[in-house]
């Protein structure tokens, strides 16, 4: 069988980042769901489980496919085409400045403050597409994390108002 040649080859060393990432993450998970009481403990165990399965999945697959020498692991296609490399910098910094904000803005403004600036890095340029799905998601978001469910999401100053007035 003739095997492609390097060119010829899928590149497939970045789709094995977010599987990676997700892994980890599921380790952590379950690492941190031990002294749980048992429900929450089981259903933390059996997502995190089934995360591993998946992500194993994923990487033999590619492993099949890298033996076969239909791909290889280069990471040509994170860094090409590279007129997007700005973009990709500009969502990077904003998860950054997510993180480090939501402490302070509190969980429904910094949602609206960073789907509105990573839509416009993205190139959306109407002013009602951006402040209506930035407004709806975060306010979505408000009522199901913070309302409904009561997550420990940081609160800030939107949370207060709605607070009060609910």
């Amino acid at each position: 069988m003739d095997q492609p040649d390097s060119k010829n080859k899928r590149p497939a060393g970045g789709d094995l980042i977010v599987p990676l990432l997700a892994g980890s993450f599921a380790i952590y998970y379950i690492s941190t769901v031990w002294d749980l009481p048992w429900e929450a403990s089981a259903s933390g165990m059996f997502l995190g489980s089934l995360l591993l399965l998946l992500v194993a999945l994923f990487v033999l697959r590619t492993g099949h496919s890298l033996y076969r020498g239909t791909v290889s692991l280069s990471l040509r296609r994170l860094i090409e085409p590279r007129q997007f490399q700005g973009r990709r910098l500009g969502l990077i910094a904003l998860m950054i400045a997510f993180i480090a904000v939501i402490p302070y803005l509190g969980f429904t403004l910094t949602m609206f403050s960073f789907l509105l600036l990573a839509m416009l890095v993205l190139g959306v340029r109407s002013v009602p597409r951006l402040i209506g799905v930035a407004a709806i998601t975060a306010l979505v978001g408000y009522a199901l994390f913070i309302a409904l469910l009561n997550t420990p999401f940081p609160h800030g100053p939107v949370e207060a108002l709605l607070g009060s007035i609910f």
